[in-house]
């Protein structure tokens, strides 16, 4: 038996060792399908990202050897850039000894602080004969390019780094105060003011858990923020700073006076918490599957410099633009030429105070609150899986669902799809409380209050995920209306719906008119063809991209069983959600409003009622499993749960990091935020750049294809191009967005060499052509192409490294 438990042991602790090296080394360039050759005389060069502390090791894969000199000798230089004269490490190596099979590794002393730094390596040959290195397509990489003898060249040389392990452990403790910073930074802003509203407006007889409170309060932090930029700019009052600090100080002056009051003592005493109860094991298991949440979201991003896809480039706008008018605004200058702001504005409005309060630039803030907004989406699922059962099993189950096992809220990141997620985090607390205030007997004013505040916050947040969250009222009504209670369940809406709406007025008034309710109006008066479903309901593509079959198949059963047990709660889910399906397709019913609601939008919130409704049902499996084994240990099978709980999200890490494709999504690389400073130094204020764009959304906007659309906003200087908001704002003339749709049309037709686009470069004040990292994300998106340019005596190249290009037109 001894054998046996030490063979296991010995088969655990090689697999641990194993995955460990495997974590010290990385391949951020592992293609080999094209090659280079490197001949004496010659050097061939790789810039790239260090991404862990305690560099030691570069490995080259390197094809082939031809050389007939046993003094051959290749050697390495790692150096800080391609122009610094001094090497940081060199390191050469016998040809001889050069194996063409796998990576040949140049080791050399750790190398101290390289975490995200950029640095550059360079292979020389010395002796008689040629190397053949092999290399991947240019976008194999994007951090980077290949150089020859220090100048750019098209691809990446197939590479990898290994890393002295304590250094790059203490790299990572390093990198885990920031994280612990980034939490505690939220649990001031969010869940401080939050528990301090929901102390004071929710009545003492509604029997909520303490982490049922907990997680409403992060909806209701939410959505004080943007009610405070409302109504302070309505009065005049530009807060700037004291718009993060507030709330928090309010909220802190509320618990000490309550504190004081109450006269209580503190005490360092432990509660006793007995591991024989179900409170033991639910909130154990429920605080290690939310760590792994966090961890596999704040390292989805660690390495990101800047948000991915177009919508991370106009959320990081519109918070900064926050951040320079100390509130909200009009004018979007200097960064684009718009003059109203009608976008929903929640979860810019959290950024800010981010900002404010951690000093974190709004580049990196955009990226860090758009990871805590993922994790809460799915914290705040918890009170209402609580709804459906009253068990804690039911929260924990949901958690783990949504959290680790769908591919969405993860995917999120991807987009920068933040404003419908910052919605969504809300909007569990918002029909929590709504729900909760309904059954509710008494008419309490506080409770009204608390409802209004949430669901004025959702307003702001989002405007169709509003939509959404009203739709939960005729369901509800569906599935709760009696003689006996239904005039005071439609009078509490009524008073709720006045209250918010009070709330939200003057955002409504400030948005009447613009293009928002435009666009919105002449959606809902689309009629599709009677008995159809929407158009772009192709669009979703498989459903097995949302939710694994499994899923499905238990979200089918859990509906089914609910209904079977005639469970009110499941009963006005399922109608909830079949709203929400019509709402997107209301030619099913003959009605208009096409799109007002996509179908990409339910489905891609479809982890809620998954979450939700197979997590209620499994915690009322494993209960009544409980039930039977009463004679036996039940802490055991509590026990039991939890640990499968935590092995199901430490499982669900790796696929969940697979879920971000920075190298599809990426627009703004980190060359290009070389170039960017490069820009900064080198050109006039007043420079304008025509930059790499399309017509997107059936050629109503353009959108930016590479990073040259952030250029605006990390320059100060202008582009041919603003956010796609422009489809909702109003430019500084009327048509100002035929004018910027124009441009791409007239380049796409004629060719940036042709006289006549010339002629409206000028016209425009457009002295200068940004080409940047990725030269157009997808094929047809690049209006130029460097090639085309360099021959040309009206482009003069300026700057060229990676694969960033900057013409200045002559």
């Amino acid at each position: 038996m001894r054998r046996k438990v030490f063979l296991l042991a010995a088969a655990v602790l090689i697999l641990c060792l194993a995955g460990a090296c495997s974590f010290l080394t990385n391949a951020p360039q592992p293609q080999q399908d094209q090659e280079l050759t490197l001949q004496p005389g010659q050097r061939i060069g790789q810039t790239l990202k260090v991404e862990r502390d305690g560099l030691t090791t570069i490995g080259v894969r390197i094809s082939g050897v031809e050389t007939g000199d046993e003094n051959a000798q290749v050697i390495l230089h790692l150096k800080e850039s391609p122009e610094a004269a001094d090497d940081l490490a060199r390191v050469s190596l016998p040809v001889k000894n050069i194996q063409s099979a796998g990576f040949t590794l140049f080791s050399f002393h750790p190398i101290r602080k390289t975490n995200q730094t950029d640095k550059y390596f360079e292979l020389e040959f010395v002796g008689a004969g040629k190397l053949t290195l092999a290399t991947g397509a240019p976008l194999s990489y994007l951090d980077g390019s290949v150089y020859i003898n220090q100048q750019p060249a098209e691809g990446q040389l197939s590479f990898q780094l290994t890393y002295e392990p304590l250094r790059m452990l203490f790299g990572f403790f390093l990198e885990g105060l920031l994280w612990l910073g980034v939490i505690l930074a939220a649990g001031i802003l969010f869940f401080l003011p939050g528990a301090a509203l929901l102390t004071v407006l929710l009545p003492p007889e509604m029997e909520w858990s303490g982490v049922e409170k907990f997680a409403i309060s992060a909806g209701v932090g939410f959505a004080i923020y943007p009610l405070l930029f409302l109504w302070s700019s309505l009065v005049g009052l530009s807060l700037g700073e004291w718009n993060a600090f507030l709330p928090p100080l309010a909220a802190l002056i509320f618990f000490a006076w309550r504190a004081w009051r109450r006269k209580l003592h503190f005490s360092f005493s432990v509660p006793q918490i007995s591991i024989h109860t179900e409170r033991f094991w639910s909130m154990s298991a429920l605080v290690v599957v939310m760590a792994v949440v966090i961890f596999t979201r704040f390292w989805a991003v660690r390495s990101m410099d800047a948000g991915l896809w177009g919508d991370s480039f106009q959320h990081t706008e519109i918070a900064q633009l926050l951040v320079d008018h100390g509130g909200l605004f009009n004018s979007w200058q200097p960064y684009a030429d718009l003059t109203t702001l009608t976008y929903h504005f929640g979860f810019h409005s959290w950024i800010a105070v981010f900002h404010w309060l951690t000093g974190i630039p709004v580049l990196k803030a955009t990226l860090w609150v758009g990871q805590i907004v993922n994790i809460l989406a799915v914290f705040t699922l918890y009170p209402l899986a609580l709804k459906l059962v009253k068990n804690a099993w039911a929260g924990v189950a949901a958690v783990l669902i949504a959290g680790m096992l769908m591919p969405m809220p993860m995917f999120y990141v991807n987009w920068g799809r933040y404003t419908q997620l910052a919605g969504q985090a809300i909007l569990p607390v918002a029909v929590t409380l709504l729900w909760g205030w309904l059954l509710y007997q008494p008419r309490s004013m506080r409770l009204m209050a608390l409802n209004a505040l949430v669901w004025g916050g959702l307003a702001l947040t989002h405007y169709r995920i509003l939509i959404l969250g009203l739709l939960f009222i005729p369901a509800f009504f569906a599935a709760y209306l009696s003689r006996q209670n239904w005039k005071m369940q439609v009078s509490k809406v009524i008073l709720l719906g006045v209250s918010a709406g009070i709330l939200f007025l003057p955002w409504f008034i400030h948005v009447y008119g613009g293009k928002i309710l435009t666009l919105f109006s002449r959606l809902a008066q689309k009629t599709p063809a009677a008995g159809s479903v929407s158009t772009d309901f192709t669009d979703v593509g498989s459903l097995f991209m949302y939710a694994a079959p499994l899923l499905w198949a238990l979200l089918i059963a859990a509906v089914c069983w609910g209904l079977w047990q005639r469970s009110r709660a499941f009963l006005a889910m399922v109608i909830w959600w079949g709203l929400l399906f019509l709402s997107a397709n209301p030619g099913l019913l003959g009605l208009p409003g096409d799109n007002i609601i996509s179908n990409l939008t339910v489905v891609i919130a479809i982890y809620i009622p998954i979450g939700i409704c197979v997590g209620a049902v499994c915690a009322v499996l494993f209960t009544q499993l409980l039930t039977k084994g009463k004679d036996k240990r039940g802490w055991v099978l509590q026990g039991g749960a939890a640990i499968l709980a935590v092995a199901l999200a430490i499982a669900g890490i790796a696929p969940r990091l697979e879920d971000v494709h920075t190298n599809q999504f990426v627009l703004a690389t980190r060359p290009d935020l070389r170039a960017f400073g490069w820009i900064s130094q080198n050109t006039p204020a007043d420079s304008r750049f025509l930059v790499n764009s399309f017509l997107a959304f059936y050629d109503t906007v353009t959108a930016g294809s590479d990073g040259g659309w952030w250029l605006p906003l990390l320059t100060r200087r202008g582009a041919s191009i603003p956010p796609m908001n422009t489809g909702f704002e109003q430019g500084n003339s009327p048509d100002y967005q035929a004018q910027v749709n124009q441009l791409v049309s007239l380049v796409r037709a004629n060719g940036v060499r042709s006289d006549v686009v010339l002629r409206e470069l000028a016209q425009r004040g457009i002295r200068y052509i940004y080409i940047g990292q990725v030269h157009g994300r997808d094929p047809g998106q690049d209006l130029v192409k460097p090639e085309e340019l360099q021959a040309d005596p009206h482009f003069r190249v300026i700057y060229h490294q990676d694969r960033v290009w900057i013409f200045e037109i002559q």
